[in-house]
């Protein structure tokens, strides 16, 4: 899943190409990213015989990771963007880290993509945080 994500992300061997984001188009990469990870709890929900309840844990943390990263806006510059975001999805992992219900790490492992994804974001936007 998460070389997947990569790939989509346009990283790879190389270094992520440098582009302009504004708002609207990081919505859309923000959106994108947070439906690949819904797309990855419903293939799990579909073998839960397989899975358990692994495709309601990555729900779970996507709506969470969503409620941080959604809506991105106009109000503030995308650096400013950025460092809440990813300071509060390193706070969520941490919780993820010691959740009980997440033994498996799947919840964590959710975070840990979003969190990668924005931070390749970041940089393609040119801003090293």
């Amino acid at each position: 899943m998460l070389h997947r994500l990569m790939q989509w992300l346009g990283r790879g061997t190389c270094a992520p190409k440098r582009e302009t984001l504004t708002a609207m188009t990081l919505d859309r990469h923000v959106r994108d990213i947070l439906a690949c990870q819904r797309a990855d709890a419903a293939a799990k929900d579909a073998e839960s015989w397989r899975w358990g309840n692994t495709g309601s844990i990555v729900r779970r943390a996507v709506k969470e990771c969503e409620a941080i990263v959604l809506p991105v806006t106009t109000e503030q510059p995308l650096r400013v963007y950025f460092e809440r975001v990813l300071n509060q999805l390193a706070a969520l992992a941490g919780r993820y880290r010691h959740d009980a219900d997440d033994a498996e790490g799947y919840g964590l492992g959710t975070v840990r993509e979003v969190e990668e994804a924005m931070k390749v974001k970041a940089r393609v936007a040119g801003l090293e945080i």
